[in-house]
């Protein structure tokens, strides 16, 4: 993997001549969203006080305000799109082939969803699927695929409104683990006794065919961290060394995210909430060290993951 320098080095000097064109388009839609954000402000105030001065009602002001707010994020949707479509296909692929001529990224690809089954992590069922920013190849020999991703289920209140909650928003990456696997091992968040709700009916559904039982692992600082659950308890140790614990719980603190894993088949599947790859601020310089930190921060994490895990090395005999 590259180093963080080099990384840099890439992004300043070999996209160079990409980023000079894309921040003077980006500060030109920035003004005019400013510009834009501005007046939806000042109609909004007059009526507001208007509404006020007329002694209507509360819900009439919450109305105007949540327009106002409505129309701002559509509009800003709409400038921005074609914006960061072309920096993704322009300056992120271009970043990423630099990294590794081998990883092939894709910005409006999503990670499957026949894989995202598999991966037996989230059981309940979605009724919406979304993602993008897709990266699929091969890291010295280990095949893996990632991207943003956002499930979703839906319900109905008494009134027949439909609800949309999430089950999991963030990134989800499958890697080959070079071991097959005849059971299936789950390792969660440590939150199961912590909440109720969604995430108390999450556990039952994990657990409810009787295929899963809990692991109790002898690694104190992971078992702080995690619950494991496994259809084979034997395998599960197996599978969990004391050395990839130690790796998994050092991944938890440096991230400070919730994180998610299984290893099913012979693949690792790691989902990571909360992290949104390759998206670029409106508002912020491209040139900003920060942004540039994130993009490399996501890349080096994600390629990195081969390295961290040994997935690289043939240390899994084959069962």
């Amino acid at each position: 993997m590259n180093s963080f320098s080099s990384l840099l080095d890439i992004y300043y000097n070999d996209l160079d001549k990409y980023l000079e064109v894309f921040e003077e388009r980006r500060k030109k839609i920035a003004f005019r969203l400013k510009l834009f954000a501005l007046s939806i402000f000042l109609v909004s105030l007059i009526f507001i006080l208007y509404l006020i001065k007329s002694n209507s009602s509360i819900d009439s002001i919450v109305a105007v305000a949540i327009i106002a707010l409505s129309i701002y994020f559509f509009t800003l949707r709409l400038m921005t799109k074609s914006y960061k479509k072309e920096f993704k296909e322009k300056i992120i692929k271009k970043f990423i082939s630099h990294v590794d001529k081998e990883l092939k990224y894709t910005p409006d690809g999503v990670f499957p969803q026949s894989l995202y089954i598999l991966s037996s992590l989230f059981p309940k069922r979605f009724d919406r699927y979304r993602g993008n920013d897709l990266v699929v190849g091969k890291i010295e020999g280990v095949s893996v695929i990632f991207s943003d991703i956002h499930t979703e289920y839906k319900t109905k209140d008494s009134k027949g409104k439909i609800h949309w909650h999430t089950i999991f928003e963030g990134l989800f990456f499958m890697a080959d683990f070079n071991k097959k696997f005849y059971g299936k091992t789950l390792i969660y968040p440590d939150i199961a006794q912590k909440y109720m709700g969604f995430v108390g009916q999450f556990f039952q559904e994990i657990l409810k065919k009787g295929e899963l039982k809990l692991v109790k692992m002898d690694n104190p600082a992971f078992e702080k961290e995690f619950v494991v659950y496994s259809s084979d308890q034997i395998e599960a140790r197996y599978i969990l060394t004391p050395s990839l614990m130690e790796k998994i719980v050092k991944m938890k603190r440096t991230l400070d995210k919730s994180i998610y894993i299984s290893f099913v088949n012979n693949y690792i599947f790691i989902a990571i909430e909360a992290i949104d790859s390759f998206e670029p601020s409106i508002f912020r310089s491209l040139y900003d060290i920060t942004i540039i930190k994130d993009y490399i921060k996501v890349l080096r994490f994600t390629v990195g993951l081969v390295e961290e895990f040994n997935l690289n090395k043939k240390l899994w005999s084959r069962l």
